[in-house]
């Protein structure tokens, strides 16, 4: 049954097609910076009007697709609680967030920046739920200087309320590997052009143990293909860029129905079909992280009353600790790990040091003991947002692993 708020969302986005179909017809129609302005306007008329968070979906589903420099955003954060609510306590605090419409989770967000020539970058965001506790989906459609300078800030600055959401290799591969199962045999999936930044590591460049491979790379590969040479090439990926052709026949060229950008740091945008990625894509980053942040759960000896748990620990696929230089690397990237003090106890033959988020009151342990592992044990408090943002960090600044409970004798 289509009830009157999705009729209402769908014939916003009809007419919103209607427009781009005008516009590229009649050389006297409205500008393409006039197009943009109003599939943001129409964005932020449904999100200040809606009655529920499905009537935004609704719309999102209908929307045909955005113009060039404006897309559909994605941020994945995590938060312990109704995230609706928190951000309306905190909207009575802090300027520049402000309560829209909570019906819809419709917030407008207001961010200046620069010095000599101060700025404002404002816009409206909506907070959808997603496929599993925990974890939510704030939503906006906009040019890249809101999300740039308004939505990274604000989701920077109110940890450890709200924690990112990041996505390892494998789990990359997997959602844009469900979303291709997902799309008829007409369409396919490509992956366009993707960014590395990953440190080398010693072995691999012994006259530069602190270079890095970085850069962005164009390709046209299915997913399969991308992610193989990858592996081969001990690649790791920092943001993806793909494209959904349609293709109607072996001898003509595909048709371009949407492309976007998926982030290992827990966003991504694309410029239509929405219900798509919807559909396939995001509940399977959603499970990825909801997986790990019930591994971070419950890990503080507060919270556990002192009983013993199993250590965390992050596992490399290669012995990289056999190296001198790369121990010296890793000891390195920590000591440089932001909004924490750090105190190295022992570095000789293996590390142990101490960390202390200074933001959210946790602390753990860290110990290098084999050639692949780091072990990170929680002390007293060890919350889910701080075990999320220093696995991020090591994981990011130094090399890729997997993480999960400590188990002896590996």
């Amino acid at each position: 049954m289509v009830t009157a708020n999705t009729g209402a969302a769908s014939k916003m986005a009809h007419a919103y097609h209607e427009l781009i179909r005008d516009v590229s017809r009649d050389e006297g129609a409205m500008s393409v910076r006039e197009v943009e302005a109003s599939a943001v306007e129409l964005f932020e008329h449904t999100v200040r009007t809606a009655t529920s968070p499905r009537q935004v979906e609704n719309f999102l589903d209908s929307l045909p697709g955005t113009p060039r420099y404006t897309a559909i955003r994605v941020y994945f954060v995590y938060h312990d609680g109704d995230l609706v609510h928190f951000l309306l306590r905190r909207a009575e605090r802090r300027a520049g967030l402000t309560g829209v419409n909570p019906e819809a989770g419709g917030f407008a967000l207001q961010r200046t920046y620069g010095r000599e020539h101060v700025r404002a970058a404002q816009g409206i965001l909506s907070v959808l739920p997603s496929t599993v506790d925990h974890i939510f989906r704030m939503v906006t459609i906009s040019r890249s200087d809101f999300w740039d300078r308004a939505v990274h800030r604000f989701v920077r600055d109110t940890y450890p309320a709200l924690v990112r959401v990041f996505f390892r290799q494998a789990e990359l591969r997997t959602a844009l590997s469900d979303l291709q199962s997902h799309l008829d045999p007409a369409r396919r999936l490509m992956v366009e052009d993707f960014s590395v930044r990953e440190r080398r590591l010693a072995e691999e460049v012994p006259a530069s143990p602190v270079a890095y491979d970085s850069g962005r790379k164009w390709t046209h590969m299915t997913v399969s293909e991308a992610f193989d040479e990858a592996l081969e090439r001990q690649q790791w990926f920092r943001s993806i860029g793909f494209r959904l052709e349609h293709q109607r026949s072996p001898s003509r060229h595909p048709t371009l129905l949407a492309s976007g950008r998926v982030y290992k740091h827990g966003h991504l945008h694309v410029n239509g079909l929405y219900a798509d990625f919807a559909a396939a894509m995001l509940p399977a980053l959603e499970r990825a992280g909801h997986e790990r942040l019930k591994l971070f759960a419950n890990r503080g000896k507060t919270e556990r009353e002192y009983r013993p748990a199993r250590p965390l620990q992050l596992v490399f696929g290669r012995p990289v600790f056999d190296n001198r230089d790369n121990m010296r690397q890793f000891t390195e990237t920590l000591m440089r790990y932001p909004r924490a003090t750090k105190a190295l106890l022992h570095s000789n033959p293996y590390l142990h040091a101490s960390v202390a988020d200074f933001l959210d009151g946790s602390s753990l342990d860290v110990w290098i003991l084999s050639a692949t592992r780091v072990l990170l044990i929680p002390q007293a408090k060890a919350s889910v947002a701080a075990l999320q943002r220093l696995t991020e960090y090591i994981f990011s600044e130094f090399r890729e692993g997997e993480v999960g409970e400590y188990i002896s004798g590996q």
